[in-house]
């Protein structure tokens, strides 16, 4: 039997693709090699608390592509904001609320700089990113003259929002993109649905519709044969389809493929493409703290805390809270062992400094090491126009999508993004096929 299309994953980007494919009409096969759906945002129920591997929240809420997704997959949609002035910074001994209106702005950074702030952040609202991809962030801040204090403050949010140890290489493009979303979005954090929901209520769109997600299948590699691809190999066997899409990091795609079917920024091999790695720290704790903050930078330490149940009571069983940190970190550094325990240690203090007594109420503890974060690290010298392309040239059927890829639309939401073309460009080639044969 010939599907008309496989996806190669699990993960959000491939479940929207394969929903809205479905919804279209297509019979649709999901892949996922682990036994649980998900991927890198994968959801874990364990002791009343609810864990992600990653922020519980969605970026745009009402406005992101996940919302347009489930809306158009007629799924519930259930969004909460969060209040901007819930964010704070801790630099030099010094707690700071996070300037959420003009009048915070000169509380923040006074009079000087808060009016060079504002005049700047409006320059770069016309200012066009495309021109600055490949500026160091450091360097472009530098050029416009910014302040100390304020560049500082930059270079801080962007680390945390960019899962990045070094928020000074990080793409001036990306960072006006950034000024942008924020403008239109006001950096409230918004949560879209608890993420397990959000998969199921993918998966079953595309099960309603005829089509299927097989767990625990590993995929070998993707045929290709006469300049199509033609279908993927699983346990010693050929899987035909006439679209294929790969919804998993560039790196790992790379791998199924052909050498040279895709490339790297700059052409290099998709291999070297850096992603941003990082560790986690996971508490469930007895006893809630009424402190306002809901996430705190510690920006001299390079972590960033959140207390999730303060957005929503129901990632804990009542009468408990739930703790994230984390530490975004070099790659090469998960490696020594010395080192991620002296990171470990990092996260705990951290805790317990912003929520004295948490450390010793402890009934849940969670530690990911996380090799890849988000696939691509959008830096100056990879981004995002130099990343793989949904696309590529002389293989119309094979399609890619996932946060390491190019796609138009916002670069904070690329997975879903991406999902939107890959689905559209694939709705296109089925039109114009022929139809599937049976046998």
């Amino acid at each position: 039997m010939e599907h008309d299309v496989i996806v190669v994953g699990g993960g959000i980007a491939g479940l929207a693709a394969g929903a809205l494919l479905a919804a279209g009409g297509a019979r649709v096969l999901v892949l996922e090699g682990r036994p649980v759906l998900g991927g890198r945002g994968l959801v874990v129920r364990q002791g009343g608390f609810t864990l992600n591997y990653g922020y519980h929240f969605i970026l745009g809420a009402w406005g992101s592509p996940h919302a347009r997704v489930l809306k158009r997959l007629g799924l519930r949609v259930h969004a909460r904001r969060t209040w901007a002035g819930g964010f704070a910074r801790a630099r030099r001994g010094k707690l700071q609320r996070f300037p959420a209106e003009p009048l915070s702005i000169f509380r923040f950074f006074g009079l000087r700089d808060g009016c060079g702030y504002l005049g700047k952040g409006l320059g770069w609202l016309s200012k066009p990113p495309r021109p600055y991809m490949t500026t160091r962030l450091a360097d472009f801040l530098a050029e416009e003259g910014v302040s100390p204090a304020v560049a500082e403050w930059l270079l801080d949010i962007i680390r945390a929002i960019g899962f990045t140890a070094h928020p000074e290489r990080f793409s001036a493009g990306h960072f006006l993109e950034f000024v942008r979303f924020n403008a239109r979005h006001q950096l409230r954090p918004s949560l879209v649905l608890p993420w397990d929901e959000m998969f199921e209520g993918l998966r079953s769109a595309i099960v309603a519709r005829g089509g299927e997600t097989r767990l625990r299948t590993v995929v070998d590699r993707v045929e290709i044969s006469g300049g199509r691809a033609a279908g993927v190999w699983t346990g010693g066997r050929l899987l035909k389809a006439r679209v294929v899409i790969v919804a998993v990091p560039p790196q790992q795609a790379a791998r199924l493929l052909p050498s040279g079917v895709l490339e790297g920024p700059g052409g290099r091999p998709v291999a070297e493409l850096r992603p941003t790695s990082g560790i986690s720290l996971d508490l469930g704790v007895e006893g809630q703290w009424p402190l306002p903050w809901i996430a705190v930078d510690l920006a001299e330490e390079g972590i960033v805390l959140a207390r999730h149940s303060h957005v929503n009571p129901d990632l804990a069983p009542p009468g408990h809270t739930l703790f994230q940190a984390m530490r975004f970190v070099d790659a090469a550094e998960l490696h020594d062992r010395g080192r991620v325990e002296a990171h470990k240690q990092a996260l705990l203090r951290a805790v317990e400094a912003v929520y004295p007594g948490a450390t010793r109420r402890v009934v849940l503890q969670r530690w990911l090491v996380r090799p890849v974060l988000t696939a691509a690290e959008h830096a100056a010298d990879q981004p995002w126009p130099s990343l793989p392309p949904v696309q590529v040239p002389g293989i119309p059927n094979l399609l890619f999508c996932g946060d390491g890829y190019r796609a138009p639309g916002e670069l904070s939401n690329g997975a879903v993004h991406s999902a939107e073309e890959a689905a559209r460009i694939a709705a296109s080639l089925l039109r114009a096929a022929p139809p599937r044969r049976a046998g």
